[in-house]
């Protein structure tokens, strides 16, 4: 007796998978093979998460070990019975006209005859079990693996409505999950397209496009001017500008400036400088010995390459170490105003500036201070190194994504724009009025795209509980078609092997009719 979920509408009736397929079948291992021009053979990661067939990646096998009895045919439904705990269960519709394609050992092919559910039916059905976590509690598990025994599979249960209700509902689903679709990329342009709003944000700033001249304000070339007759005020704590352990680095020659000629054309009031003229303290930090093992769950915040963004120091899940530990790495605590910047890994790049009130931290090796005198705000420095001219610089200096990452005398040679005192600050605050204007968006665009694919899922779900389409007196009932399934069953049983594969792969694809 077929186990019930939910209560369903007149005429539909709860069976089993095995009631409603006519053949379950294991497919092959690869023996991660890859040959050319063999058979296309697909494997467990090539059913995505959104429950469709992904054969970007799929690898082709020798010919010989596809055997008939491995090939798909269209309608064909691969149920993943081996996986990860949270991955098995996966259902896919095959629906690829490029073939011939084959299936490992970890999928189960599902086959219906020229009588029964459409192949749409039991795919999203099956996919519906899935996203509800179904076949979690239903099968065996292993240390990183979990699998669905094909018994388990089979008696599984599923709703049967009428074959003619089963096409308007197919039709209904199809219907919405297209319209859903193009929502869902609508909003997938939209991010890309806030993203290049950004992008332009930072580029018109730069290039004093986002504010005014005021003829008050101390022009940029006479601040540098007095930068270059003074000596610089160094860092109290650190006389000589620090370098990294075993680096080839020496203090900076304020003689050595960097060419700076070739770049765009600045407003009158503005110049281009180097970070190496107004730096007052460059450095970065050490990974405490130990590793994970040293961090404590209170104690003083540890920034490492995943706290720094554009946007700004991300803490959530931020590191601290103790007391102690800070202490013993007073050359690299950090200070209101400081400019952070990634210097090495996937994240090389991103900058930030600390603010007011941040309180006592401490960063990693990963993570560069860049401390400037009264020349620049900071936010106007991280900004700048975040945005398209800043980012071509840092990608395109020498050795500057090797696996070593960005040195010091490679960030102090990195060429920026100066604006009067006054403007830079005007531009900041441009610049966040606008950046937050754009977080809002991509916010709200995310919002939307989740609720998208809650959308989604509620459309299989109405579905299945008979909610998408009227019904119709006239329609031949769900234990009726059970019943034809059933004997089509039974004269296939009686069938030579070879003319049942014959018989099996004349199927039907009713539903594009």
């Amino acid at each position: 007796m077929a186990e019930e979920l939910f209560p369903l509408p007149r005429g539909w009736v709860w069976s089993t998978i095995q009631s409603v397929t006519l053949d379950a079948q294991s497919g092959f291992a690869s023996g991660k093979k890859n040959v050319p021009n063999g058979i296309k053979h697909l494997r467990m990661n090539n059913i995505s998460a959104d429950c469709n067939l992904d054969t970007s990646s799929v690898i082709t096998v020798p010919t010989e070990l596809a055997r008939q009895a491995y090939l798909l045919k269209f309608g064909d439904i691969l149920f993943c019975h081996t996986n990860s705990v949270k991955l098995v269960g996966k259902t896919a519709l095959f629906d690829r006209t490029d073939g011939p394609y084959a299936f490992s050992n970890h999928l189960t092919r599902l086959r219906i005859g020229r009588i029964g559910p459409l192949p749409e039916w039991l795919w999203y059905w099956l996919s519906w079990l899935w996203r509800r976590r179904y076949f979690e509690t239903r099968c065996k598990q292993w240390v990183n693996q979990a699998a669905v025994e094909r018994k388990t599979l089979l008696a599984s249960p599923i709703p049967v409505a009428p074959l003619e209700e089963q096409r308007r509902i197919v039709e209904r689903v199809k219907e919405l999950k297209k319209r859903n679709r193009i929502a869902r990329d609508t909003l997938d342009g939209l991010h890309d397209l806030v993203r290049r709003f950004g992008e332009s944000v930072l580029a018109r700033a730069f290039r004093g496009e986002l504010s005014d001249r005021d003829p008050n304000d101390e022009p940029a070339a006479d601040l540098l001017k007095r930068v270059s007759l003074e000596s610089k005020v160094r860092d109290d704590e650190e006389p000589l500008r620090s370098v990294r352990k075993g680096s080839k680095e020496s203090t900076h020659d304020e003689s050595k400036r960097p060419e700076i000629e070739g770049l765009y054309e600045l407003p009158d009031s503005w110049a281009w400088t180097t970070i190496g003229t107004i730096e007052t303290f460059i450095g970065s930090g050490i990974t405490p010995l130990g590793g994970q093992n040293v961090y404590v769950s209170e104690g003083i915040p540890f920034i490492r390459s995943q706290n720094v963004y554009p946007d700004g120091l991300r803490l959530e899940d931020v590191v601290h170490v103790t007391p102690n530990m800070h202490a013993e790495m007073k050359r690299t605590h950090i200070r209101p105003g400081d400019v952070l910047l990634n210097i090495t890994g996937a994240s090389i790049g991103r900058s930030a500036s600390v603010p007011n009130g941040f309180g006592e931290a401490n960063v990693n090796q990963h993570v560069c201070i860049i401390r400037t005198g009264g020349q620049i705000t900071p936010s106007f420095l991280s900004n700048f190194l975040n945005s398209t001219e800043g980012q071509d610089q840092i990608f395109a200096t020498e050795s500057g994504v090797t696996r070593e990452g960005l040195n010091f005398s490679q960030i102090r040679g990195l060429r920026i724009p100066i604006a009067p005192m006054g403007e830079q600050k005007r531009i900041v605050k441009k610049i966040d009025e606008l950046l937050t204007r754009v977080k809002m968006v991509e916010n709200a665009a995310e919002s939307a795209k989740s609720q998208t694919e809650l959308l989604e899922q509620s459309i299989i779900d109405r579905a299945f509980h008979g909610k998408l389409c009227a019904q119709n007196p006239s329609d031949e009932s769900a234990a009726v078609l059970l019943s034809t399934i059933e004997g089509e069953r039974k004269a296939l049983e009686k069938k030579p092997h070879g003319t049942q594969l014959e018989i099996v792969s004349t199927m039907r694809t009713r539903s594009s009719h």
